[in-house]
């Protein structure tokens, strides 16, 4: 019996010691993810993540374009958002080439955003109409030789690096701001009509993530401000959007429901009308065929 409470003596002390080193330890724990998780941030895999979000980002769009191909036509879909995405990438890739800032990232990404909205938007091209395929194809157009000529001028023109990385840097900004800024044109058009139809949830959600891991990495070895500041109006537009979303979700009209959708509801509406109208001229051309009957 005393061997058996010695025994378990002995265990509580145990127990007692582990507990307080495990107490006195936890600061020390806690440092040290503090320090994996700085090291993590400057590290290979979390450049990995980065391209990984950039990838998914680009190819967030891939479910409407599948509904483009499948139905043959764009609907109401809009190209400028693509077309802005386009010169976005474009200027970026330059801004990332050692003749302005060698930033391997930023190429990388950037010129898979350039392939795939290349993609997208031949195939938004392929499925529009003639009036806005001419008016996108114009636009592109106007794009393509703006951003050749502003490309050639400045590096011809600035030979110093520093001067490039202004110019290049203020562009890339301003135009990653109209990226950022080109869904408002559907945000208002979900005000409107109470739908959230054409503003794909994905897009708006990898909107508000693409800015917010951008805006991250601008503070790595030191602050770009030229990708800090639109990055992080990126992110403020994505929680807009997102809020827009949450807001309007439960209003968007359901395929084949009348209530939902208001062309047919009018349509049906129209319909009823003209047979209340054509049922009463039935009925009064019936009664004054009795009445002449009954003069007769």
């Amino acid at each position: 019996m005393k061997l058996n409470t010695a025994l378990e003596y002995c265990c509580m002390l145990q127990r007692t010691k582990l507990s307080m080193s495990w107490r006195s330890g936890s600061l020390s724990r806690t440092c040290k993810i503090i320090t994996l998780y700085a090291k993590f941030i400057h590290s290979d895999k979390q450049m990995s993540s980065i391209k990984l979000n950039g990838l998914l980002y680009w190819n967030v769009c891939s479910p409407t374009f599948i509904k483009i191909v499948k139905k043959k036509t764009v609907a109401d879909y809009s190209g400028f958002p693509y077309v802005c995405t386009l010169l976005n990438c474009l200027l970026w890739v330059v801004y990332g080439l050692p003749v302005v800032e060698f930033q391997v990232l930023v190429v990388t990404i950037n010129a898979a955003g350039c392939f795939i909205e290349f993609l997208f938007l031949t195939l938004y091209l392929l499925n529009a109409e003639k009036k806005i395929r001419m008016k996108v194809m114009k636009l592109l157009m106007l794009v393509l030789v703006s951003f050749i000529a502003v490309t050639v001028l400045v590096l011809e023109l600035i030979e110093d690096k520093k001067k490039r990385k202004t110019v290049i840097g203020t562009l890339c900004a301003v135009f990653a701001v109209g990226m950022y800024a080109s869904p408002l044109s559907i945000m208002r058009m979900v005000i409107q009509t109470r739908s959230v139809k054409y503003m794909p949830f994905l897009l708006s959600l990898f909107n508000f993530i693409n800015g917010l891991v951008w805006f991250g990495y601008a503070f790595i070895g030191g602050v770009d401000i030229y990708i800090a500041i639109p990055n992080g109006l990126g992110a403020a537009s994505g929680i807009a959007q997102l809020a827009l979303y949450a807001f309007y979700r439960n209003a968007t009209p359901r395929d084949g429901d009348e209530k939902g959708n208001p062309t047919k509801a009018t349509n049906n509406n129209f319909a009823s009308i003209e047979l209340e109208k054509n049922g009463a001229q039935k009925q009064s051309s019936h009664v004054s065929k009795s009445q002449t009957n009954e003069i007769v």
